[in-house]
């Protein structure tokens, strides 16, 4: 209780800061400070920003994003500020900390927002950068909860969250809707220009492999190892070459556990990925992919590599499913508690846990017998 008061307290006397002066407001800053699925849905936007768009533009992403950001649009500015996506509670000042020396810079430019969620640290950013114009969603259906003593920004432009509609995302949908408010006249365009994109080359010969992503940073998104292990394990091995376990670093503990389950039919190899273009270049080389709703699943469909996802229903609906139903697969169970933001109300996430294993099971196999 007394740590949620000092961050309260220090996020108040942040928003009564005020940056230096910075450039001339003849950027467009493009504000994106999101994981790295989320700035992947973004990217069909981005591109149509960058090529509809003379001033010099500024995309402003999480730390982790910021190497890939800087890949996939070479011609532009990327600004990476560190605990934008949040894993302890003083990261989101290691994010002031950042955008106070961002806002330094560039305050006075116009803004885009594709955020699909204003956290209270960000609206102390968009005061500081005081845009001249700036589009983009004030609320949503998943807006976190602001106190009124938290400084709050007002976009000159809200965009209102449509209907999901196209078999896209909602935010690509979101996306749409913001562009139209920006571009006048509105550009001639479809959903299906904003799709998420990711540069790729020729692709790989695939293996034999069936990669396997089992965890994220958040335990409502997880299936739990002793169920997903049971579900490989049932697989017919005559379908695959062996399991490759992946995810980052600092998940090896867990990689191992789960590692320890597999039966020794499956011929299961532990491989850490230690940077995205390693995780890349995994799911580009694999026969086939299965994860749980985060970034490897939509790097599975950039790189038209036959997957399946396990969602849970924190925001089902506003950012999945999408791609080829036949080659990608997302499994869900919808129970009454869903749409809830992330805040479980249960010990455990029953929205996957009431998963089937034999549902699971037969989506995994579809997508291993997929012929090239």
């Amino acid at each position: 209780m007394l740590k949620r008061y000092v961050f309260s307290l220090l996020h108040r006397l942040a928003g009564l800061l005020r940056p230096g002066r910075g450039k001339a407001g003849n950027s467009l800053i493009i504000f994106k400070p999101d994981g790295i699925g989320d700035f992947l849905l973004a990217t069909g936007a981005i591109k149509k920003i960058i090529d509809n768009t003379e001033n010099p533009i500024v995309l402003l992403v999480d730390s982790k994003v910021a190497a890939l950001a800087r890949k996939q649009f070479p011609t532009i500015e990327v600004f990476g500020a560190e605990g934008a996506v949040k894993s302890k509670q003083y990261d989101s000042l290691r994010y002031l900390r950042d955008a106070y020396r961002f806002a330094s810079s560039f305050s006075g430019s116009e803004l885009i927002c594709l955020r699909h969620a204003l956290s209270q640290t960000d609206h102390i950013i968009l005061k500081w950068l005081k845009p001249t114009r700036s589009v983009g969603i004030l609320t949503s259906p998943i807006s976190p909860f602001l106190p009124e003593s938290v400084p709050y920004f007002r976009f000159s432009e809200v965009v209102v969250y449509p209907k999901v509609r196209d078999q896209f995302p909602f935010e690509v949908c979101a996306h749409r809707e913001i562009l139209n408010r920006y571009f006048s006249p509105p550009q001639p365009w479809t959903t299906s220009l904003l799709a998420p994109l990711v540069n790729r080359g020729k692709l790989k010969r695939r293996s034999g492999v069936l990669l396997v992503f089992p965890h994220t940073r958040q335990w409502q998104r997880n299936l739990p190892i002793e169920r997903l292990a049971k579900v490989i394990n049932q697989i017919s091995p005559s379908l695959y070459s062996h399991v490759r376990v992946c995810g980052s670093p600092t998940e090896q503990s867990y990689l191992v556990s789960f590692l320890a389950t597999l039966a020794p039919h499956t011929h299961a190899r532990l491989a850490p990925t230690k940077s995205l273009d390693a995780c890349i270049a995994e799911i580009e080389s694999s026969a086939a992919v299965l994860s749980m709703d985060s970034a490897p699943a939509h790097f599975a469909i950039q790189k038209a590599t036959p997957n399946v996802a396990l969602l849970s229903g924190g925001q089902y609906g506003y950012f999945a499913p999408y791609g080829d139903s036949a080659r990608h697969i997302w499994l869900n169970h919808q129970t009454e508690c869903y749409h809830c933001n992330w805040q479980c109300p249960h010990s455990e996430p029953i929205c996957l846990t009431r998963l089937k294993d034999e549902e699971i099971t037969a989506a995994v196999t579809k997508i291993l017998q997929i012929t090239y």
